[in-house]
């Protein structure tokens, strides 16, 4: 375990700054799928066209979703990061394009992969979740 309580990757130097800054997101889809496959979860089923899906979104999420936390989370909370602010900028253009494709997929079944929630849906909430904690001041004020 690393000091916040999260796994480690075997071989990797959870301490260095590099591994810090790109947190523990693929990581954290891997390790799920995983145990989905060991536990037989229900939120990771069998189903091939399923598993298909929460695997594209997981993909996506990793480089779409998580800007959103970049732009509204890092500024405020991890300056040592040193996101320009350009990017920032960037980043928070896209977020109305992000929302809309989580929409998109949600208007096509009531979770995102299919009738029933999966590990997609629970990391999307979790995404979602940490970006719901910043005041609104506070973002502002950062951009």
């Amino acid at each position: 375990m690393e000091p916040m309580g999260r796994l480690n990757r075997p071989g990797k130097d959870t301490r260095s700054k590099e591994f810090q800054a790109q947190g523990f997101l693929g990581f954290r889809l891997a390790i799920m799928a995983y145990l989905g496959d060991k536990f037989e979860w229900k939120l990771y089923p069998r189903d091939a066209r399923i598993r298909a899906r929460i695997h594209q979104y997981m993909n996506w999420h990793h480089q779409n979703t998580r800007r959103i936390t970049m732009a509204l989370f890092a500024p405020v909370m991890r300056p040592d990061l040193k996101i320009s602010p350009e990017q920032t900028k960037q980043w928070m253009k896209e977020i109305a394009q992000t929302l809309q494709s989580i929409e998109r997929w949600l208007n096509e079944n009531p979770w995102l992969c299919g009738p029933a929630p999966t590990v997609a849906d629970l990391s999307c909430s979790l995404a979602r979740g940490s970006q719901a904690t910043i005041p609104q001041k506070a973002h502002r004020k950062s951009l």
